[in-house]
Order: C-alpha cells, then structure tokens, then sequence
C-alpha cells in the first residue's frame, strides 16, 4: 500500500509538470494501447507509462466524469471512489445550495468540492494524502476554477478553522484499514468523530458505501439525520446522511444530470399485505434508490401494487404506471420452485436462454442455468424468489421490460 502511494504521488509529479503537462494535451485522445507500442526513444520509460495510464482511466471514467474526463487528472483508486458527474453536480445545485462556505474533508481528486465551486461556492478543499493534494490543485486549475486546498488531516482541521464554515462534505476513505470495509469505525475518518466535532449551526452531507448497513447506523446517531439514495441510470450510485434534513429521499439521476424522479416518505409507513403472482399480471422491479432509502412501502401503496413477500423488493399489480421508478416485467407465467417442472415448461415454450434474476432465493444465477440446462443471455427473464409463505417460487416473462 506504502508502496502504490509513493508510485502515485510520483506520477502525479510529473503529470503537473510542464514537461508532464505538455505530452498529456498532445497525446489527448490517441489510443493507450497504440502509444504504449510506440514510446519515442528520448522518452522516458516510466514517464511513459504515466502518460499511457492517465490517457487510458480518462477513457475509462468518460462515462462517469462526462464533460470533466478530458480535463482532469486521476489515479485508479481515486477515480474509483469520487463522485460522479452527474451527482456532484446535482447535490451542489439542490443540497443546502445556499450554504457558500463550503469544506470537503475528503476532497481526492476534487469532483464534490469542484462541482461546488462551478456553482459560485467559497471552498476549502482538505485532503492528508500529499499527492491528491497536489493532483485537486491541478484539476481546478485545468478547470479554470478557484478553491483553497490544504493538506491536513481531517477532524482535526474541522475541529479548529473548519468551525466557520457552514457546510462540510465527508466522503471517508473506505480503504484505509487496507481493503475495502463497511465497518464505519475502520473508515478514514470515522463519520461519529466528524458529526461530534461539527458546530450546532453547521450543515453536513456524509457519503456512505453503498451496501452499509443505514437503518443500524442511524440508530446509533445522537442525533436524526436525513439519508438520500442516488442512482444514475438505474445503478446505485451513493448513499447520503444530510444533517440538514431529517426525511429520507430516493434521487434517480440520467448521466447528465437531471433528474429521472425524486421520492420521500411521507407520513408513517404504509401497510400493506403480500400477493401471490398470476399469469397476466405485472410485475415491479424498483429501482435501487427505492430500496436502499427504504421507501418501498410508500411506492406499492402509490402505484396500486403488492409485495410478493413482505421483505421482497419485487411487488405485482394489474397494470403498469409510466412514471413508475423503475421496471415493469409482464408475467407470461409463474408457480412454485421445482427443477423438473420448470425445465419441461421452458422446454415448451422453446426457451434456450434466459436472464435469471433473484432474491431471497438459495440458489444464485450460475447454479439456476446450470440446473435448468439452460444459458445465460436472450430477452427473457427469470425472477426466483421466495413468496409469502417462503416457498421458492419463480416468475416467467417473456417479453422486454417497460422502463
């Protein structure tokens, strides 16, 4: 780990050198495959391979960065746990906008802290890794935008200067114990030092990793946060504790930015009763924001549907709604779980593929295709799951999904 930091902030030396500089925008947008065969022999080996490296994550992260993902420096595990383009600047516009003095605790390589400075906040970004110091300072120049950054470790500058701004953003190191770790203690740093050392008037957005356990964190707050659940395209994409709110939201995002749906709970916890699937009816596939802020009772009583068990995520109704957040999968066919009968009815209807989905359910996708004999792939889609006797059951549909 020593050892791929030192590499890293020697990279990031020389890519911010004018030597460095130079070569990136002329060799922008040629192929890192071709240039790493064709290194000119006054090049310098590792400078080289730097270059190539750089060029070949900004075409990886084109999706993520968008518009930034020519202009910006990275390193790969950077990249891998900022901020995408499309949520950093949505929560800049609608997340505490009017909050102008603005820190970023954890600011790597800059996309939270840039998006609020694109937006005309005041910003201070912190960050103790030395070359993601170095690394944000040129991304903003490139970006020709204005922030102060600092190298310093977090909660103690928050304990100190950080009391004068109004909002502070934290996205922990999740790797800092050497892997990836959902316990929020082994986090760099811990999210309970950063809440304790904040001012009573401060607001604060703190990311979460996805598949943390939110409902147990949050008891263990002294205080109610807010939480917001962001998608893009359909993929979770982060989890959000906001100090400025106490409601939970489901964001749904497009890669540009604007805003698919946005849903809150409303009033306490709907009840509502679990239905077995028939053929003809629909079945609702929620989007993850949905299930991740835990708004799914609210989002069956909306739009008429009913769980297939009362802790499943799918749910079926009698027809489709088009602003539903999520998908919609006509089912063709349905019944209980059992190898010998659901092979002869696949066998029937001439199925030789099919994408196997599940919940709640023993077997995963690999062990299912292999025991039903058949391959992965096709338009139709198998959803294996318990129902509400928690009885392995599976629905059948057979046409594409309405988005």
């Amino acid at each position: 780990m020593a050892d791929s930091a030192a590499q890293d902030a020697a990279a990031v030396a020389w890519l911010t050198s004018a030597s460095g500089s130079q070569l990136l925008a002329q060799y922008q947008g040629h192929d890192p495959a071709e240039l790493a065969l064709r290194r000119p022999p006054e090049a310098d080996g590792q400078h080289w391979r730097w270059l190539c490296e750089q060029l070949r994550l900004r075409q990886l992260q084109r999706r993520k960065f968008g518009p930034w993902a020519s202009l910006l420096l990275f390193t790969k595990q950077a990249a891998e746990q900022a901020a995408s383009w499309a949520c950093a600047h949505w929560k800049a516009r609608h997340l505490s906008p009017q909050r102008q003095q603005v820190a970023d605790l954890c600011a790597g390589l800059g996309m939270d802290c840039l998006a609020r400075a694109a937006a005309g906040a005041a910003v201070t970004a912190v960050e103790h890794n030395p070359a993601l110091v170095q690394l944000l300072a040129a991304n903003a120049r490139s970006l020709g935008l204005s922030l102060e950054s600092r190298q310093d470790e977090a909660v103690a500058w928050l304990r100190g200067a950080g009391q004068e701004q109004e909002l502070i953003l934290c996205d922990p190191d999740r790797r800092a114990s050497g892997r990836r770790s959902l316990a929020v203690h082994d986090w760099s740093p811990d999210p309970a030092q950063v809440m304790a050392a904040l001012s009573p008037d401060q607001d604060a957005l703190i990311k979460l990793a996805p598949a943390v356990d939110v409902p147990q964190l949050q008891r263990q707050l002294p205080e109610r946060w807010g939480l917001w659940a962001i998608s893009v395209n359909g993929e979770l994409k982060e989890l959000l504790l906001h100090r400025g709110s106490s409601q939970q939201y489901a964001l749904g995002l497009a890669e540009d930015g604007s805003s698919r749906f946005q849903l809150a709970a409303s009033g306490e916890a709907p009840v509502v009763s679990a239905q077995a699937a028939a053929a003809g009816m629909i079945l609702a596939d929620p989007d993850p924001a949905c299930i991740r802020a835990g708004l799914l009772a609210w989002l069956w009583r909306d739009y008429a549907l009913a769980p297939l068990h009362p802790q499943l995520a799918w749910a079926c109704g009698a027809q489709r709604h088009p602003n539903f957040p999520g998908s919609w999968h006509p089912i063709s066919a349905c019944g209980r779980y059992q190898e010998k009968a659901l092979r002869r009815e696949l066998r029937q209807r001439g199925i030789e593929r099919l994408r196997i989905s599940r919940r709640h359910f023993p077997d995963d996708p690999p062990t299912i295709h292999r025991r039903l004999g058949i391959r992965e792939g096709g338009s139709h889609r198998l959803f294996c799951y318990r129902d509400a006797d928690s009885r392995p059951s599976w629905i059948l549909s057979m046409a594409e999904e309405f988005a």
